[in-house]
């Protein structure tokens, strides 16, 4: 279905908006798709303020102008109240309104700039004979300006006037309409876009340089831009402006001839918003609040005004797919959308549309989504399929307690409770379907885009929140559109947003290196691309979160281990006020925050391309030990149940955290030696892979929890299941082939064993079995959940299946092991104890919650196999030989240390002064003053 909304002249409106009778002018909304259309339209409009409403009027306007906004409103205790803010994203001269007044007096003002570059002129608001009148503001000293602002100011008493014909002029001589249906994103003449040159590069490799909307059109930007890219030999860097096509296409061909091709961001309905308002694609709230009825803007939630949206209403994809054609015009092969997630509320904010949506998706009428499946390859599924591959559970309506699809209704409930088992499931389907959703929508527009030339890459707000997210893994094995993984907000351990009880691979950085495996096994699968993004500053708003040194670490390591494509960073800090233009302003260490910020930016930069360039191969036992785990994108799975955690945390195993969607995957027939089945349970079909895997014979173990053993998701509750609740063994026939019987709930666990040996006994009863197969694999069952006590237990099954640890040492430390090309080896240490009662909290960084490199801890240390070279340590510059069998590693006090043992060969050399020279590097810009600053975040 194609959606069309002509917003040109008088006729974009139709009917009267506004009654303008002589005696009684009064506030009128019709709620046309017109009207709607432009008050949602946020390329042109952002409003602002206190009990204001706005509505649009076409009668009695002055000649030339189509439309005007009607602004109704009080400002208490006079104080300002904007109500319109433009984004020229130009060098502004001036500007100038038509204005009248229609009852109540007051102040009405026009503002240029802001900060010391602040202008404004104002005049009064009195009703007088209705006519109107002009008012306009010029002034040579004006700089580069980022923003345009009207606002006013009351006597105490309603006031209802009229602002029309807002034009900002720019030096060049060039007049901007802010209030306009022509500023409409989707209304843009590509005609004004020249003829592209040449084809847009792919972003392998790249660095992509982040900033807000049109500030790429300001010479200072450019000049920044070009200036951080020369810091690294100007070659392979990219920038992604968001928002404001008109002013950013015209630039494509210009960072084109200097080797920056352009990628586009924007949000769900930022750009759009008029072709949203105009077909009410906006979802709902759990409140009943929407943007298809609410115009005050006071009253959106914090993300309505970027992301509110319906991801199923086919308003959304053809408002998207209208963008791809417009950067195809221009262009611009990359699109990437940020922060994607159900914004208006994490359980049941969605509309009608989604609603039907759900209902169909329910039944299998859908589109589907095109996935990476192991072992078939790839092919469409649509959700009953999906929602089997995903819980192994097959959906009927009986199950969800209703006659037919046609009933199902979202859950009104935020947090599972003690609800009947019915409605616990409708809730663990409706959080399915609202991913669905999503992997539907970027699957649709990603196809498309690859149809036109632009490449979809979709950005996760919260990979970790089951209302909201996108699970990495499944966004990585849709085969339509690239992923890209954000590191920000995160610690390197605590879980995203402060979410207690997950398990640490799916939280934090170090969980990232230690899913890394997944992530490039399944991005290779579905042929698609991993991008990371280390946003790290609240995107522009906040000092860095973490120690440059430690980002370096991090960042070098993560790359390492994803072999990710490319790298997006923080936002570039593209302010020019404090008389300063850009670079001067990012390049004064006096300029504390703006420079800390650059800092950061450059230091990632250097990680993610020395990652990169150093061509970092994984060591040969990656792979070797898997933990399954179901990814806790739907809901938690507790640390202390995991046996692979504890492999992996305490006894320093490379253990890969690997979804249960890859147990098929070639790559573990093939290697892998131990499989944890960590977790609350298991589909039927996880259980064929296991007992596959287990027929292979050879030196292949598998480990079961109890519930592993005997537990198998049937849809009874699929709630409790995840949580650990009332989880009884209802499968205990599962494993019969291979001896083992299973019966029992919450831990009371009784197995019936056949040919099984007792390893270890806890109160005189079994506590770990083992039996030998006669293919020579091995199969061992925890009678209990495992713990931390029984670590030597879990010790001694690696031991037993020969693999190797990456070090030997103190409990709580990582060691990401690479292999060079010269066949040198690079040591990631990190300390993963928590030190200075640090605890990490969404928000802006403070002395609580900054992560320092200076722990305060005594020094740990962990022995990995050595050899014979020089070896480097990047950070302090350390540098001696070293031969040896072994090598120990010390953290020194330092939450991270990155090792180089290099041979002393050409190729060694070479390697060791590329080492050397980004120590110097970074002792350069990481100087003690800044350092200070972050540590205290004084501003």
């Amino acid at each position: 279905m194609k959606f069309r909304l002509k917003l040109t002249g008088a006729a974009m409106l139709l009917g009267a908006i506004v009654s303008h009778g002589a005696d009684a002018p009064a506030f009128r909304y019709s709620g046309t798709a017109a009207e709607r259309a432009l008050l949602n339209n946020m390329s042109a409009l952002m409003f602002g303020g206190n009990a204001i409403r706005c509505a649009l009027s076409t009668r009695d306007l002055p000649e030339g102008i189509s439309c005007a906004l009607l602004v109704e409103g009080t400002s208490p205790a006079g104080r300002r109240e904007n109500i319109l803010v433009a984004f020229p994203h130009s060098r502004v001269a001036g500007a100038e309104l038509r204005y009248r007044a229609l009852s109540g007096r007051g102040r009405l003002i026009l503002g240029l700039g802001s900060g010391e570059n602040y202008r404004q002129r104002e005049v009064t608001l009195d009703p007088g004979d209705g006519g109107w009148k002009d008012a306009s503001y010029a002034d040579e000293r004006i700089r580069d300006l980022t923003y345009v602002t009207i606002a006013f100011v009351t006597e105490g008493e309603p006031l209802l006037f009229e602002v029309a014909g807002l034009k900002i002029r720019t030096p060049e001589g060039n007049v901007i309409d802010a209030i306009a249906p022509e500023r409409h994103f989707l209304a843009f003449d590509s005609a004004a876009v020249p003829e592209p040159e040449g084809k847009s590069p792919s972003m392998n490799g790249r660095v992509i340089l982040g900033m807000g909307g049109g500030y790429a059109a300001l010479p200072a930007s450019t000049d920044a831009i070009e200036k951080i890219a020369g810091i690294f030999g100007g070659d392979r860097f990219a920038i992604a402006p968001d928002f404001d096509y008109s002013q950013i296409a015209p630039l494509r061909n210009d960072y084109f001839r200097r080797d920056l091709p352009m990628s586009y961001q924007t949000t769900l309905v930022r750009e759009v918003g008029g072709f949203f308002g105009a077909h009410g694609a906006f979802g709902e709230g759990l409140s009943g609040f929407s943007r298809n009825r609410e115009l005050d803007r006071r009253k959106w939630p914090g993300g309505a005004q970027y992301h509110g949206g319906s991801f199923c209403h086919p308003a959304a994809a053809e408002a998207h797919k209208k963008i791809i054609d417009k950067l195809a015009a221009a262009g611009i092969a990359d699109y990437i959308m940020p922060d994607v997630g159900w914004w208006e509320s994490s359980t049941a904010g969605f509309s009608k549309a989604d609603e039907t949506a759900f209902r169909a998706c329910l039944a299998g009428n859908d589109p589907g989504v095109e996935f990476a499946l192991f072992p078939e390859g790839r092919r469409r599924i649509r959700f009953p399929e999906y929602f089997k591959w995903t819980f192994g559970v097959e959906l009927a309506p009986q199950k969800l307690g209703l006659g037919s699809y046609d009933e199902f209704a979202a859950p009104r409930s935020r947090v599972p409770g003690r609800e009947s088992p019915q409605y616990r499931l409708r809730l663990a389907v409706f959080y399915a379907l609202k991913r669905y959703a999503l992997l539907r929508f970027f699957d649709e527009i990603g196809a498309y885009g690859k149809s036109k030339g632009v490449n979809v890459v979709a950005m996760p707000l919260n990979c970790s929140c089951f209302g909201q997210g996108m699970a990495r893994l499944d966004g990585l094995l849709a085969a339509n559109f690239d992923l890209c993984d954000s590191n920000s907000f995160n610690s390197p351990e605590s879980p995203a947003y402060g979410r207690p009880g997950e398990l640490p691979a799916e939280a934090g950085l170090f969980g990232m290196i230690a899913r890394g495996m997944s992530r490039s096994e399944a991005a290779k699968a579905s042929g698609t691309k991993l991008r990371l993004i280390h946003e790290t500053g609240q995107a522009g708003a906040a000092v860095p979160y973490r120690d440059p040194r430690l980002n370096y670490v991090l960042n070098y390591a993560l790359a390492g281990a994803t072999g990710a494509d490319s790298m997006q960073v923080d936002f570039l800090s593209t302010y020019t006020h404090r008389g300063l233009p850009t670079w001067a302003l990012l390049n004064d260490p006096k300029q504390r925050f703006h420079h800390s910020r650059l800092v950061d930016q450059l230091v990632t930069i250097a990680a993610f391309r020395d990652a990169f360039d150093a061509g970092l191969k994984a060591p040969a036992n990656r792979g070797e030990v898997v933990s399954i785990v179901r990814s806790a994108d739907y809901f938690a799975v507790r640390a202390e149940a995991a046996i692979g955690d504890i492999a992996w945390r305490k006894l320093l195993y490379p253990v890969e955290f690997l979804d249960r969607a890859m147990l098929d995957a070639p790559f573990v027939a093939e290697k892998t030696r131990v499989i944890f089945a960590d977790g609350k349970g298991h589909t039927a079909r996880e259980v064929q892979s296991l007992t596959a895997y287990l027929k292979r014979g050879g030196n292949r173990t598998l480990v079961l929890s109890p519930l592993s053993a005997g537990r198998r998701f049937d849809g009874s509750d699929l709630l409790s299941a995840y949580y650990g609740e009332n989880t009884g063994l209802n499968d205990g026939e599962a494993y019969a082939a291979f001896g083992i019987s299973a019966s029992g709930k919450n831990e009371a666990y009784s197995f019936r064993l056949d040919g099984f040996k007792t390893v270890a006994q806890e109160n005189g009863r079994p506590l770990l079995s083992a039996k030998k197969l006669a293919n020579g694999a091995s199969l061992y069952l925890f009678h209990r959940e495992a713990t931390d006590a029984d670590r030597a237990l879990i010790a001694g099954i690696l031991k037993k299946a020969q693999v190797t640890p990456f070090g030997r040492g103190d409990a709580d430390l990582l060691v990401q092991e690479f292999s060079l090309p010269s066949g040198g080896k690079v040591f990631a240490l990190f300390d993963r104890r928590p030190w200075n009662g640090f605890v990490f909290r969404s928000g802006a960084p403070s002395r609580e919650n900054f992560m320092r490199y200076e722990t305060g801890l005594s020094p740990a240390t962990v022995t990995v196999s050595g050899g014979r070279g020089i070896l480097y340590e990047l950070i302090s510059g350390e540098k001696h030989p070293f031969d040896g069998g072994e090598l120990t590693l010390d953290t020194a006090g330092k939450s991270a240390r990155l090792y180089f043992l290099l041979p002393e060969t050409p190729q060694g050399e070479a390697e060791l002064a590329a080492a050397e020279a980004r120590h110097a590097f970074l002792n350069r810009y990481v100087t003690e003053e800044l350092v200070g600053f972050l540590n205290d975040n004084q501003e």
